[in-house]
């Protein structure tokens, strides 16, 4: 699989990738943040939503 080439993840791609509604997203989003003591404009990185759902990277499909 091809690897990831951004490193920041966006309310978009939680969308493909869970197939959850955009406000779903965005809770999950806001959760992640907050397990990572963020605050709301800073990004979430394709790791740290690997980590907070224990997902392995490989797994994602690639982003655009």
């Amino acid at each position: 699989m091809m690897e990831n080439q951004r490193v920041f993840i966006y309310i978009s791609d939680l969308m493909l990738w869970t197939g959850k509604s955009r406000r779903s997203c965005q809770r999950l989003m806001t959760a992640i943040r907050k397990a990572y003591g963020k605050e709301s404009f800073q990004p979430v990185t394709v790791k740290e939503y690997c980590l907070y759902m224990n997902v392995d990277p490989t797994h994602l499909p690639p982003l655009l």
